[in-house]
This record gives C-alpha cells, structure tokens and sequence, in this order.
C-alpha cells in the first residue's frame, strides 16, 4: 500500500477504451527541425525517406543545445551545435532529388511545419 501511494504513477488505472495509435513517429533530423523552428531554409532531403531514415539511425544527444568542438579552415577551432556536425552526411541537394523523392519530402514537410505551428498561408 505504500508502494502504491509512493509511486502513483505506475499503479494508475488505464481506461479501457484507451486508443493507442498504431501510426510510426516521424522525426526530421534535429538540424532540420531546429531550423524549420527558426524559419530558416532546410534542404528537401532532410524530409525524404532516405533523410528520415538516416536521421532514426544517427545517435542523438540527450541535450538540443549541445555543443561540439570543431577545427574551421583558417585552424581555429569553435563550437557548433551538434546537431549541425552530425547532419554533415551526405546530403543530396534539392536539384538532384528525383520527382518521387520531391513528392515524400513535400508531403512530410508540410506535415511538419503544420506540427510547428507554421501559419496556414
């Protein structure tokens, strides 16, 4: 009984006709969201999906404010956000992309400026 009262939370009921939806989560890559956030431009190929797969298989940090030491060209080094150090895959640009892949990157993007409150125009 004390268990129970400590740890409400695991012991709470779960109504029956609670529907669990059987749809897969989509996640962007984290540079793509956070810069879909901003408004700032984002490559198609982030939302195709080749882009979301890669994106469910790279390691993701616990922290969206993370920061990785990086050497520039000039041999100064400088802190980025590791989102942006881990998306520096192999990345096709928007050109290259074939009309199928243009057709599944339009459809998540949509999809995902509608999930981050983008306005409707």
């Amino acid at each position: 009984q004390e268990e129970r009262k400590k740890y409400w939370h695991k012991h709470a009921p779960i109504p029956q006709d609670t529907v669990i939806s059987s749809d897969p989560i989509i996640i962007p890559a984290p540079i793509a969201v956070c810069k879909l956030c901003k408004g700032d431009f984002v490559k198609l190929y982030y939302f195709t999906n080749r882009g979301l797969c890669s994106a469910k298989l790279s390691t993701c940090s616990a922290n969206d404010d993370a920061l990785a030491l990086l050497q520039m060209g000039d041999g100064l080094h400088s802190f980025v956000p590791l989102a942006a150090v881990q998306a520096k895959g192999a990345v096709t640009p928007d050109e290259e992309l074939s009309w199928e892949e243009f057709a599944e990157a339009a459809h998540q993007l949509a999809t995902a400026m509608r999930e981050n409150e983008w306005p409707e125009e």
